[in-house]
């Protein structure tokens, strides 16, 4: 009979390696505390429960901003419909389960080093000068930049020099545009990814949002609450700043008043290379 016993002990002592936490709000907003034997991390996805046992499963949270122990969490539409109020943190140790990010965009790519040497010289400015000093001509050739933008050059004669112009070259191209489907608002009082598509999008602000075409959106509150100090932000990374929206009333925003914030500079290209069918040369531009 002590098998069955020793079962059940160990079957809760796994169960309660993981902390169940009080979640509270204040302001419209949902927290819970962690610490360094639960720590979360932003995009960390935590499963919440309606008694303080954490026997009722009830959907799941996401980390949105964590200051020191204090992190705040938006509740999904189960969560939200259960009033649960209770997040269990895996302990130190196993990996959270994240958001996944937007992939990063793929590095350029490089010019293999594998081929023979071609006789000449390169040079870089304003201008790319090519010169062949071998008595072979060169078929296929292809000027790149490690930063991806490249040229066809295509044919080269022997003993001969070309030149480009380098705003010539063809940059490489940009990762494709989100799907516009939706905006996220948050302000003061909560935050709620407001589908076009859903006008009960689940979140702590109560509205919906209108796509209006040609880049105007319409914002309602349908709640009792005014939002202050809001951010409108499309999938596109452009926002706008909203002061305030009082509770029935309704904002129009046009595409104009969406600014998108400085972007960090690509970094510039540090080599040179041409690849053609008879070999490969290259100059660094550090």
């Amino acid at each position: 009979m002590r098998t069955p016993m020793l079962l059940a002990l160990l079957i809760s002592t796994a169960a309660w390696s993981q902390d169940v936490v009080k979640v509270f709000s204040d302001k419209g907003n949902f927290f819970l505390r962690s610490d360094k034997k639960n720590p979360v991390a932003v995009g960390t996805e935590v499963p919440m429960f309606s008694d303080a046992a954490g026997q009722k499963a009830a959907g799941t949270a996401i980390v949105m901003e964590v200051t020191g122990a204090l992190a705040r969490i938006t509740l999904d539409e189960e969560a939200t419909k259960a009033n649960a109020r209770f997040a269990r943190l895996a302990a130190a140790g196993p990996t959270p389960k994240m958001v996944t990010p937007t992939p990063a965009p793929a590095a350029a790519e490089k010019a293999p080093s594998n081929l023979p040497a071609l006789k000449g010289r390169l040079s870089s400015g304003l201008r790319v000068v090519i010169n062949n000093d071998s008595d072979v001509s060169w078929t296929e050739c292809e000027l790149r930049f490690d930063d991806g933008r490249t040229y066809d050059l295509g044919e080269m004669a022997s003993n001969s020099e070309d030149t480009v112009i380098t705003l010539k070259f063809k940059s490489p191209p940009r990762p494709p545009e989100p799907l516009y489907d939706h905006v996220l608002v948050t302000c003061d009082e909560g935050e709620t990814k407001f589908l076009f598509s859903n006008p009960r999008s689940p979140g702590t602000l109560k509205g919906y949002a209108e796509n209006m075409g040609g880049g105007r959106v319409d914002i309602h509150n349908t709640g009792d609450v005014t939002w202050q100090r809001c951010d409108v932000r499309k999938p596109d990374k452009t926002h706008y700043v909203m002061a305030k929206l009082k509770p029935r009333d309704s904002e129009t925003i046009r595409s104009g008043a969406f600014n998108k914030d400085a972007e960090a500079k690509a970094p510039d290209a540090t080599e040179l290379a041409l690849k053609c069918k008879q070999g490969l040369m290259k100059i660094s531009l550090k």
